[in-house]
């Protein structure tokens, strides 16, 4: 049977992933009419849960939580609603061909001193390395409300000026590629090897690639509970923190439709669904991936 919805939404947002359901949840809050709209049966997008096998649950995308924003954590009340997760301390194990093996641990100490043990003449490198990453993260996402990832994009201007001279601040977020990066600061070429594939997750980059680098430095920016640059695993699953968002948003008067795939956005118009029905509303969100995001817009 298909679904009917009567009157007008001042927002609808297409696509229920983590992101879209936040977006619904702020313009609830705002006092705005919000309808989400989403193709497949669950919500969640990436960050969601299926069962791979009778009883066993898993994230099949997202694993691990750790650019998710205090204040969202905060404004929308997750750790009320459920939210519960523990900081990844083993960090990363990185074994090579020649038997040795390296743990980065998440524990500054503990790291130290296993990179003392691995490449002494390291350590130095791997302090001023952590180092900039720290400078940068406090010049343009300190703890608060200046925190540039809050509010309108930034200028260029805006990012300058927090930067204030600090030529290699500016050269990781903006020019280096991750292999300039470690070559500045190891001379052991199995740290490279350790840290290189830091520099294009998400991405179908080079790590020789001009701005990688950025990449390696967006995945450390993130202040999860006051623990800047941790990531760690959601107690329930990755999708726990979709379901919540989801749970949320209902709570501020969402309506959230799953099984109800959008054929076209109409800018200013609201949307058409591909049972042929259209839906009005002023604003359309996004919450598809670009080039989908493209199709629909025709």
């Amino acid at each position: 049977m298909t679904r009917k919805f009567s009157g007008n939404f001042d927002a609808i947002v297409v696509g229920a992933g983590h992101n879209g359901l936040t977006a619904a949840s702020y313009l609830a809050k705002a006092g705005k009419r919000v309808l989400v709209l989403e193709a497949r049966q669950v919500v969640g997008g990436a960050c969601t849960l299926e069962e791979v096998l009778p009883g066993i649950r898993m994230s099949p995308c997202a694993y691990v939580v750790g650019l998710l924003h205090p204040k969202v954590i905060t404004e929308l009340g997750l750790k009320e609603a459920g939210f519960t997760w523990f900081p990844a301390e083993g960090g990363m194990f990185v074994p090579f061909d020649d038997g040795s093996s390296l743990q980065l641990w998440n524990d500054d100490e503990r790291c130290e001193e296993e990179i003392r043990k691995f490449s002494p003449g390291d350590v130095a490198g791997w302090k001023a390395f952590g180092a900039l990453k720290r400078r940068l993260r406090d010049k343009i996402r300190p703890e608060g409300d200046g925190d540039l990832w809050l509010g309108p994009p930034p200028t260029l201007e805006t990012i300058e000026d927090r930067l204030k001279g600090d030529s290699e601040a500016r050269a990781l977020l903006f020019d280096w590629s991750m292999n300039e990066l470690l070559e500045k600061f190891f001379d052991d070429e199995r740290m490279h090897l350790a840290y290189m594939g830091q520099g294009v997750i998400g991405t179908k980059a080079s790590p020789f690639q001009k701005g990688t680098a950025s990449v390696h430095f967006h995945h450390a920016s993130g202040r999860m509970d006051g623990q800047p640059g941790t990531w760690g695993y959601v107690k329930g699953g990755m999708g726990t923190v979709s379901f919540l968002l989801a749970d949320i948003a209902r709570r501020l008067g969402v309506e959230i439709a799953t099984e109800t795939p959008v054929a076209k956005i109409l800018p200013g118009e609201g949307v058409m669904l591909e049972s042929g029905e259209k839906i009005s509303a002023k604003v359309v969100v996004s919450n598809a991936d670009p080039n989908t995001t493209l199709k629909l817009l025709g």
